[in-house]
């Protein structure tokens, strides 16, 4: 059957034909992959806080995350009216672990019913990120540019993965585009419907991460870059949206604390107890704080401290100026790199120019991933996640401007991109591209959240009852239910000690999460001994299996496990 030709693709009807063919398949990647998953390690957290908010109007469990995804994802609950938990010892003391897993595993309704209830929120916002790029380039760029800037957008695994789980990381990707995309709209056609539209998305997006607070001085940068591009500066209007836009965001930040921030306001004596200066002088002067400005300092106190990563084999507290470069180089999709790498080349020798939107979306990329690269928390690529949308659509605008050549460029990109999705479904977390090595050789890269975020626990509990295997030895990173994922687990928690004393101490399969496995959290040295053992198997990408099974003898007999 012959194709359509590019004249048909530039129809509107066939525009929406394939985008609509582009968001059944991001449904179908998302659906059929969580019925298998467990619950990440944030997810049980953030939907029982949620639904706290809902309940109770004080937000006092999870302070260091804005509150409206999580609001978002709780509000199917109402559907079933599951205990909130709110008069448990884990509320009462701001244990978010433990109050998490009390939400989600002894409730009135099932886990599992509760966790998708909330994934389906996220899963909206997904297709609302795809749909919504697709229809604004396309107005912009034309839809070619649209159909190959959404594709690379949502066959991208990392989005796929995000796209699903009850966090905000998702959530913040969609505002931080939404926010650059209708600013350079207004710089390009000032007018009262821009501004407006403007300030109501920034005003959402500073209630969804804390990260987006850099939208502020990024507006404001790209008003100036667009004043000097066009030798003219225009104060009093875009100057006066600014403003607008930034009160507005004040407010709407008042509006969804609610009069909860009253209730839950802290005292200075909090913030005066952190090792951050702006905080502790904050904290010095103002006897009340209002939960958002107490969050923000949480999230640059944790910053200033430090969170233990990993990079390349190597363990920090601080984390490593290149940790985001490599993130993006071995977790990118290699249809991606080479969309941008082509879009850069083509820029630098002046074609393919398409004027301040595309710039200006690079130019918010690009402050973006450059402000990431200053933080001491490199938790994993899902933190630089909002760049994705504006450099897949200002290398395809680039791209496709400049001729068949650059048009046929982008659909072998769209077609790597897709490639690499179907070859990782359905463990789109753990993604690492070809050109590292594929997922196989992730955990030379990097851990965490890169590929080992707790998910793959029912997946091990689907393999431990297929090959009769219960009880195994179990080092686990993540927050998921033994029991409710039907585990008779003994933990493995030996002493740091020689294999051969390790080893005395089961007879059983071993499974072990990569995380704690090559020492983040637990120290490197803990399990040396059992990562120099070759596993005979895996669970997705995240659990290794080790059979320390004993023989009549007495010895382990590893290798009799069959594999997955």
């Amino acid at each position: 059957m012959e194709g359509p030709s590019a004249s048909s693709v530039a129809n509107p009807s066939w525009f929406r034909a394939l985008l609509g063919m582009v968001l059944a398949a991001l449904i179908f990647f998302q659906i059929h992959s969580i019925v298998d998953e467990s619950q990440t390690w944030d997810e049980a957290i953030h939907l029982a806080a949620g639904y706290s908010y809902l309940k109770t109007g004080r937000y006092e469990i999870n302070t260091e995350h804005p509150p409206l995804p999580k609001l978002l994802a709780a509000l199917p609950l109402w559907v079933w009216g599951p205990d909130a938990k709110t008069s448990s010892k884990y509320f009462a003391e701001r244990d978010q672990v433990m109050f998490g897993a009390d939400f989600l595993y002894n409730n009135t309704t099932p886990h599992e019913t509760l966790l998708l209830a909330g994934r389906s929120v996220t899963m909206l916002l997904t297709l609302v990120l795809v749909a919504g790029l697709a229809e604004w380039t396309r107005r912009r760029f034309g839809p070619v540019t649209a159909l190959v800037a959404a594709a690379v957008v949502a066959f991208d695994p990392n989005i796929i993965a995000h796209g699903r789980y009850v966090t905000s990381d998702l959530a913040a990707t969609l505002l931080f585009f939404a926010v650059c995309a209708t600013w350079i709209d207004f710089l390009g056609r000032p007018g009262v419907v821009r501004a407006l539209l403007t300030a109501m998305l920034l005003g959402i997006a500073v209630n969804v991460k804390f990260s987006l607070v850099i939208l502020l001085p990024l507006m404001a940068l790209l008003w100036g870059a667009h004043a000097v591009a066009k030798r003219r500066l225009e104060f009093v209007r875009c100057g006066g949206g600014l403003v607008f836009a930034f009160a507005w965001a004040a407010l709407t930040v008042q509006g969804v604390y609610g009069a909860g921030a009253r209730e839950t306001a802290r005292t200075g004596e909090d913030l005066a107890a952190m090792t951050n200066p702006w905080c502790r002088q904050i904290g010095g002067v103002v006897s009340r704080i209002h939960p958002y400005v107490f969050g923000l300092c949480e999230v640059i106190e944790h910053d200033q401290v430090g969170h233990q990563t990993y990079l390349l084999g190597q363990l920090s507290e601080e984390g490593w100026r290149h940790y985001f470069p490599v993130a993006f180089a071995v977790k990118t999709p290699a249809g991606t790199l080479l969309l941008v790498a082509l879009a850069v080349v083509l820029a630098a020798a002046g074609r393919g120019r398409v004027g301040f939107r595309a710039a200006g979306l690079a130019l918010g990329a690009a402050v973006y991933f450059a402000v990431s690269m200053t933080s001491h928390l490199n938790l994993g690529l899902r933190h630089i996640l909002p760049v994705y949308p504006l450099l897949a659509v200002a290398s395809a605008a680039v791209l496709c401007r400049s001729g068949r050549w650059g048009v046929a460029a982008g659909a072998v990109a769209v077609t790597l991109v897709a490639a690499e999705a179907v070859a990782i479904h359905p463990f789109h977390l753990s993604f690492f591209n070809r050109l590292a090595g594929g997922p196989e050789a992730g955990t030379r890269y990097l851990l965490d959240s890169n590929i080992d975020w707790g998910q793959d626990l029912k997946r091990l509990s689907r393999y431990i009852a297929a090959n009769r295997l219960d009880p195994v030895g179990i080092l686990y990173f993540g927050t998921a239910s033994f029991h409710h994922n039907g585990i008779r687990a003994q933990v493995l928690n030996p002493p740091e000690s020689s294999e051969t004393e390790a080893v005395a101490q089961f007879d059983s399969v071993v499974a072990a999460s990569v995380t704690p496995l090559f020492g983040v959290y637990v120290g490197e040295e803990k399990y040396r001994w059992l990562r120099q053992r070759e596993p005979v198997g895996r669970i997705g990408y995240s659990i290794w299996l080790y059979d320390f099974r004993k023989t009549a003898t007495g010895t382990a007999e590893p290798g009799r496990l069959r594999t997955p």
